[in-house]
């Protein structure tokens, strides 16, 4: 056969292997089904009992990191900070404390949830010791009135008030009756956090006991108790209000919540995404089909993350809605062109091998462009980005193969071979039409968006106007760091989590986020300590070798003298007595402390700790960054969920950057592979710069902040601008080559296929749909994450369709002339499929069940 009357493929090196395999594939479904299902079932079998689970934020940034080995080495020495906050307020103090009494007793009976327990601070084992706080001199005046010489009642006096005056001015004679009182946490009200203003708050802080790292929910059940006894001691104090916050508690809400909108979302999308196929695709049969490739291609990637990464942590476990969102894509345009074929009359597995080698490089353009995309996170310092661009990459691969095995394998068992309305005759070369039975295969994009082309350049010309406005949105977009504004509004532990931090710290307020500074000696925090005070005065330090007084042997000697001097005359006046009580010789130590205090500023090895506190809002990158330099500044080595977040935050972004760079590279050179041609390769990023840039824009005018939440979706956005374009240009340059093969020269210019539109459409509309359905969730994160998604695939989806197909026309083709974009109608076609040559024609003027196939001559 001559070239003439051959239609040559866009890309024979794919087109070639990609129909052998389909044929192959053809011939011996069965088999392929079972190697697919036994490959499944030990990917499978591996990840059941390999593959585990990391759900702690901290297995989302990289180890080797230097800010996060500070924290590790922290959390090593003295156990991890994430500590629950039962806070109450109300108007009275003591009932308060009645309250705190109650809560303390019932947490503290059951020790296998709750650890640690805080509700005051309990220095009753120092009170024997008070004469140790005293300073040396006033020791010395002490014991000299103890030995001053007899002076009968008139030098006894003068004893007396000598020591009188020195305890009092060291409060020894108040602090001994306030010292074995249990001080609980309770603070007057001084701002609008807690109305009315001269009420009381107060708190008690504990931690949650061998919680399970690799829950997705943790500490659910601890939680669920707390908040049981919670409800039981509100009915017995009506008038106070009580409340749980805490880092471990905002954790469990937050993915509790989320898991629960993302179930409500995916029963959502499961049913839009079915409409769409049937209104596409006019039945469910094809569409099934797909998704069973899909679900084996889903156990592949099981197994591959089992043995190429081996746990899934709270970013990578979204791999699954990326995998639905962009591996069905594929089925989709392989199923459209497939269809296409069908209503020309072809037996089943001569339309799949066509479609194979007419859309099958596109496919795997695509696959390959979107998987360098996510495998390009991968050297992101971001372990969340990384792992979650491995896990992609590797899936997306899969993915595409399983659309070239086991989607076609599927169809040759189970699809009819004879069209429901149209059955193919080869002897007489005709189409036969079964009157009545005639029925939509694929829904025609053609009515919608063909407005858009009567006018191009006046379509043209309006869209750089709306994409020059959308740009001046740009500049206005901004970043949320603020994880509380995830969480949905009114929830209890983001309020109590809210009203903590506007209290100031200095009058009481229980700021979580706290700067940690570690020292090997008392000496070394103490000098650390005068130098926050004298630089910083604003923050607020907490630590306990302030609690403990420096050893000192001869005060020591001083102190046990006066214990026996004044044991010897406790009869003689009270005063005596006191003074026999505060001097127990054995100076202060740690032992004398609670020991729930102790474990939180004193490590296993002797490390003592110091907290910072900060009156300005962390959530604020600019004072954010303040506070960190002003710790570093004072102690380069400071850690804290602090300094997490704001290296975390900088190192997330950069990932995307870093990523982004690196995709676009990856994904540019690939291109230049599959078209060998830098016009092509760059018409292809056309969607994606356009769309993206579009998006940012949109979002800006719209005030939508970026979050840790939507980022997560630009690499999916990105993945399907980058594939329509791919589909694109492949159609563009098969129509091209069709069209001088047939020697039409006239035309010789683009067609947009009705099948490949179809497929653009169906496969944005049903991934803006499953993730479009998050808008309804009530956790904002995740409302976000569902806005900047849609809006994203919107502007991809309308730069593919409309913009790139027109700027395509503008292009000198092969017969140089212009053409303006058309739908095509493959009048007077010719193509050729496993070895036939056929010739489709259409009467003018006639339905399309008039076009009848005339088999023309056949070649091996």
């Amino acid at each position: 056969m001559t070239s003439s009357t051959q239609n040559k493929p866009d890309n024979p090196f794919f087109s070639l292997p990609l129909a052998v395999l389909t044929r192959s594939c053809c011939r011996c479904p069965l088999t392929v089904l079972f190697i697919a299902a036994v490959i499944a079932a030990a990917a499978l079998y591996a990840a059941a009992h390999h593959l585990t689970m990391k759900m702690s934020r901290l297995d989302l940034i990289n180890p080797k990191s230097g800010f996060n080995q500070l924290w590790l080495e922290y959390v090593n020495e003295f156990g991890d900070s994430s500590e629950v906050i039962i806070a109450a307020q109300g108007q009275n103090n003591k009932e308060l404390a009645g309250l705190f009494d109650e809560l303390t007793k019932q947490i503290k009976d059951q020790p296998q949830l709750f650890q640690s327990v805080l509700g005051g601070i309990d220095l009753s084992k120092l009170q024997s010791k008070g004469l140790h706080y005293v300073p040396l001199e006033d020791i010395k005046q002490i014991r000299q009135s103890l030995h001053r010489p007899q002076g009968g009642m008139t030098g006894t006096n003068q004893s007396l008030a000598k020591l009188t005056s020195v305890l009092s001015e060291n409060n020894i004679d108040k602090n001994s009756a306030e010292f074995g009182k249990h001080n609980y946490f309770i603070f007057p009200v001084k701002n609008d956090a807690f109305p009315p203003k001269n009420g009381f708050f107060g708190f008690i802080l504990l931690k949650l006991k061998d919680i399970d790292k690799t829950q997705f929910s943790q500490g659910t059940q601890p939680i669920a108790q707390l908040r049981s006894m919670i409800a039981e001691v509100r009915k017995k104090y009506p008038n106070s209000v009580i409340g749980l916050t805490g880092m471990p508690v905002l954790e469990n809400d937050e993915m509790a919540l989320s898991n629960e909108a993302m179930t409500r979302a995916t029963l959502l999308a499961f049913a839009g995404v079915t409409l769409v196929f049937i209104a596409g695709f006019g039945s469910l049969r094809y569409p099934f089909f797909a998704v069973l490739g899909l679900a084996a291609a889903f156990a592949w990637t099981m197994g591959y993350i089992t043995f190429a990464v081996g746990h899934l942590n709270i970013l990578s476990i979204a791999f699954g809605a990326m995998l639905i969102g962009l591996g069905t894509d594929f089925s989709v345009h392989y199923l459209a062109r497939f269809l296409d074929l069908r209503r020309m009359a072809l037996p089943v597995e001569d339309a799949l091998v066509e479609a194979a080698g007419a859309v099958g490089p596109g496919i795997l353009t695509g696959a390959l462009t979107t998987s360098a995309a996510f495998y390009a996170a991968s050297f992101a310092e971001f372990t969340g980005i990384a792992e979650l661009g491995t896990i992609a990459g590797g899936g997306i691969l899969l993915c595409a193969a399983a659309t070239f095995t086991v989607f076609p394998a599927f169809i040759v068992l189970f699809a009819p071979q004879e069209m429901p309305a149209q059955q193919r005759n080869i002897q007489h070369g005709a189409y036969q039409q079964h009157s009545g039975q005639a029925k939509r295969q694929l829904y025609n994009v053609k009515p919608l968006i063909m407005p858009f082309f009567w006018f191009p350049k006046l379509t043209l010309f309006l869209f750089v106007i709306g994409f020059a406005a959308l740009c001046c949105g740009i500049p206005k977009v901004w970043y949320d760091y603020n994880l509380l504004n995830l969480q949905p509004e009114g929830l209890e532990s983001v309020e109590w989590e809210r009203k903590l931090l506007e209290q100031d710290v200095n009058e009481g307020g229980k700021n979580i986020w706290f700067a940690l500074s570690i020292a090997e000696t008392k000496e070394e925090l103490r000098e650390r300590k005068k130098r926050f005070a004298e630089r910083y005065p604003e923050l607020t330090v907490e630590e306990i070798v302030s609690l403990l007084p420096d050893e000192n042997e001869e005060k020591r000697q001083l102190i046990q003298d006066i214990h026996e001097e004044s044991a010897k005359r406790t009869h003689l006046s009270p005063l005596y007595a006191q003074l026999y009580a505060v001097s127990d010789p054995e100076p202060p130590t740690e032992k004398d402390l609670p020991e729930p205090l102790v474990e939180r500023f004193i490590g296993r090895h002797g490390q003592h700790l110091m907290r910072v506190y900060t009156t300005a809002n962390i959530w604020d990158m600019a004072q954010l960054e303040k506070f960190v330099e002003s710790v570093r500044d004072i102690d380069p080595k400071a850690t804290g969920s602090p300094l997490q977040t704001y290296e975390s935050s900088l190192q997330m972004q950069q990932g995307f950057i870093t990523a982004a760079y690196y995709a676009f590279g990856v994904i540019f050179v690939l291109l230049l592979l599959d078209f060998r041609s830098l016009g092509d390769s760059l018409a292809a990023l056309i969607p994606t710069v356009l769309g993206m840039t579009m998006m940012f824009g949109t979002i800006g005018w719209l005030n939508l902040p970026l979050n840790p939440a939507n980022m997560i979706v630009l690499p999916l956005i990105m993945g399907i601008g980058i594939d329509n374009g791919v589909y694109l240009i492949h159609d563009f340059r098969n129509q091209n080559n069709r069209s001088i093969n047939n020697g039409n020269k006239k035309r010789g210019g683009y067609e947009l296929s009705p099948s490949t539109a179809s497929a653009v459409v169906i496969t944005t509309l049903t991934t803006m749909i499953g993730f479009g359905t998050m808008m309804a969730a009530s956790h904002r994160g995740l409302q976000s994450l569902g806005r900047v998604f849609v809006i994203g695939t919107a502007c991809c989806l309308f730069t593919s369709l409309i913009v790139l197909p027109i700027l395509l026309c503008s292009r000198k083709l092969d017969n140089g002339k212009k053409t303006l974009p058309q739908i095509e109608n493959r009048e007077n076609s010719v193509q050729t499929i496993g070895g036939v040559t056929y010739n489709g024609t259409i009467q003018s003027g006639e339905p399309a069940e008039k076009k009848r196939l005339v088999k023309r001559k056949e070649s091996v």
